[in-house]
């Protein structure tokens, strides 16, 4: 599920660059980071700065909160979509709106912060119901939120894979089948 594997035979730095380098390559050649135009796309804490009138210090807190954000958020993802492609293996209808739900909690948070490839890729996730076009544009979000702040991403990656199963993702596991 998550780009780091935390395995033993790279070091952190190596695991960092190898998922950078993956996100190069998907640059090349991936549609959907192309016509979003967020290959290019670098965030800086100056327009938060300056348009919030909040001091650098307390962005930079706020960016690290909401990288640790996406990361619980893109387990619960995760969670949701074998959910939805369970009912559809079933025939049943299909109901994106809780995870419609939670792209709209994580794209405020986005906005707020002016993360701009974040925006994009949680309005997208919001506004479709194609599962593997919402599997992509998840598997993208992580790699743009890793590239906010690679060191913190893994180190928050690593914190929720060994906390495991997120008590908030137990309401989705637990709903009626």
């Amino acid at each position: 599920m998550f780009k780091f594997t935390f395995s033993e035979e790279l070091t952190k730095e190596q695991e960092i660059q190898k998922v950078l380098q993956e996100l190069e390559e998907l640059c090349q050649e991936d549609d959907v980071l192309q016509s979003l135009e967020i290959c290019d796309y670098r965030y800086t804490l100056d327009e938060a700065v300056e348009e919030l009138c909040i001091d650098e210090e307390m962005i930079d807190i706020m960016l690290h909160e909401y990288i640790k954000q996406i990361f619980e958020a893109l387990f619960v993802f995760d969670i949701m979509v074998r959910r939805l492609e369970l009912d559809a293996s079933l025939g049943k209808e299909l109901d994106f709106s809780m995870l419609s739900d939670l792209a709209h909690k994580n794209l405020g948070v986005a906005r707020n912060l002016r993360v701009k490839d974040g925006q994009k890729l949680l309005y997208e996730i919001m506004h479709t119901e194609d599962i593997e076009y919402i599997e992509h544009c998840l598997e993208l979000l992580e790699y743009v939120t890793i590239k906010l702040d690679p060191d913190k991403a893994y180190d928050f990656v690593q914190e929720v894979v060994e906390k495991g199963f997120d008590p908030e993702a137990q309401k989705y596991l637990l709903a009626e089948i």
